[in-house]
């Protein structure tokens, strides 16, 4: 994996560290490299459905941060236009899951990106993959 500029690095953990929606699912980014990031988040209570699982919903946020932040690790905007997930197998409060996604095209317009839900026994929990807008580079201002 190709390290990123240190400038883009330092934006983007920042971006993610202030994010209040991130904040409030406790993801915590483990490795943001070029086109590729891993993100965790721990399974708490509130993140599990009525069968005291992990929610879809929140499977989906996990993936679907992932996805959006490989794809700003391009040092590109980019926003979701479209993703799909199959779920395989589920997770249980105090268990830390954590989305790998890894950029499969980056064209003028879209960046297409997948991405995979595992657990900490490197069991596959779910599989995605989404389509993005591609809305131009980063730029000074956004330092």
């Amino acid at each position: 994996m190709k390290e990123l500029p240190a400038w883009l690095k330092t934006h983007l953990l920042d971006v993610y560290r202030h994010s209040s929606y991130a904040e409030f699912l406790r993801m915590e980014i483990l490795d943001l490299s070029e086109g590729e990031t891993t993100v965790s988040m721990a399974v708490r209570r509130e993140h599990t459905n009525l069968s005291r699982i992990l929610h879809g919903g929140a499977v989906s946020s996990l993936l679907e941060m992932a996805m959006n932040l490989a794809c700003f690790s391009l040092g590109r905007r980019a926003m979701v236009l479209g993703f799909n997930a199959n779920f395989l197998g589920g997770a249980k409060e105090g268990e830390t899951v954590r989305a790998v996604a890894k950029v499969l095209h980056s064209g003028r317009s879209t960046m297409i990106v997948e991405g995979s839900i595992l657990n900490g026994q490197e069991k596959l929990l779910a599989k995605g993959r989404g389509t993005f807008l591609a809305m131009g580079p980063f730029t000074p201002e956004d330092r």
